[in-house]
């Protein structure tokens, strides 16, 4: 299949699991406190059934998008993606936890199960970041240095520079910041593998 479709089809997945982390996490009152999950309070049950199963089912879509980098690098392409496939099988496992927070917290007397869910599953996102932030430094390593079918700028556009944008842009500008802010990872993918879709569609 050609790699410009596969990005295609990646962009929309990437979109399906963004409508769906939206359902699930966005409080249009904002106060995104990771620690209490206050804000998901109030969420109706039709809201986190959608959001669990959009974003559950679409995730996939993340090996499709890196399955798309990988083909336009010229070196460390089976290691490139292999990293991506490891650190997205684990944001996978951390947003099917989503739905059981969002139903937790519809619970009296919810903190403590909250707290035992998110004890378990949050570290998983810390893992992904980090684990994201050496995809980004390597992807921009192999575009500065002309091992890729990229432009050299296209370096300061790897996923963790878009994704620290997201999170700037909600606290410089909340009224924007709040709406976007749940669905940060999947804006940041849209961005980035929509721009590499462009850039490589001859």
């Amino acid at each position: 299949m050609n790699n410009k479709i596969i990005g295609l089809i990646a962009l929309i997945g990437i979109t399906i699991v963004g409508i769906g982390e939206w359902l699930l996490l966005f409080n249009p009152a904002g106060g995104y406190d990771f620690t209490t999950y206050t804000f998901l309070q109030g969420k109706s049950y039709d809201w986190i059934n959608y959001g669990h199963w959009l974003s559950v089912l679409a995730a996939p879509a993340y090996f499709l998008a890196y399955y798309h980098i990988s083909q336009n690098l010229k070196r460390h392409q089976t290691k490139f993606l292999m990293w991506a496939i490891y650190t997205f099988s684990l944001a996978a496992m951390w947003i099917s936890s989503r739905s059981y927070l969002a139903l937790t917290a519809q619970e009296a007397n919810h903190e403590k199960f909250i707290e035992l869910i998110s004890g378990h599953a949050d570290p998983l996102l810390f893992i992904v970041w980090g684990l994201l932030l050496i995809l980004s430094i390597s992807f921009s390593y192999l575009v500065w240095t002309g091992q890729s079918k990229y432009p050299r700028w296209f370096a300061a556009f790897n996923p963790i520079t878009i994704l620290a944008s997201v999170f700037l842009l909600y606290f410089l500008i909340p009224a924007v910041g709040t709406y976007i802010l749940p669905t940060a990872m999947n804006i940041t993918h849209l961005v980035f593998v929509g721009l590499s879709v462009w850039l490589t569609r001859r």
